[in-house]
């Protein structure tokens, strides 16, 4: 038998588009799923900084949390800012900023 294909640019054409199909997936999964922001808004009251540490990793500022500061979280290229969360004294989210435009995503705090 012979291994030459009858036609070597139809070989590398079809080849190609395989590898094209499976890069084209493979960057829609990571839009869909590894997406920090889409996570982050879809996070209800209620969280505490371990849930987001869980979700988002260890946050930027490697301090220990105090109630009432701010922790930071590396955000997605792109977004206007890192995620944001206020803290209370029990280590729970009081204030949730998925990013830097506009309001706060959601806030617990009574003004």
């Amino acid at each position: 038998m012979n291994a030459t294909p009858s036609n070597p640019l139809r070989f590398w054409i079809k080849r190609f588009g395989i590898l094209l199909v499976v890069f084209g997936c493979l960057v829609l999964f990571s839009i869909r799923y590894f997406n920090k922001i889409s996570v982050c808004s879809r996070l209800k009251p209620g969280i505490t900084l371990n849930d987001m540490i869980e979700r988002f990793g260890s946050p930027i500022d490697n301090k220990a949390p105090e109630p009432g500061r701010w922790v930071f979280f590396k955000s997605t290229i792109g977004a206007a800012g890192p995620i944001r969360v206020k803290l209370d004294d029990q280590d729970r989210v009081v204030v949730l900023r998925c990013n830097e435009d506009g309001p706060p995503t959601w806030t617990l705090e009574q003004k």
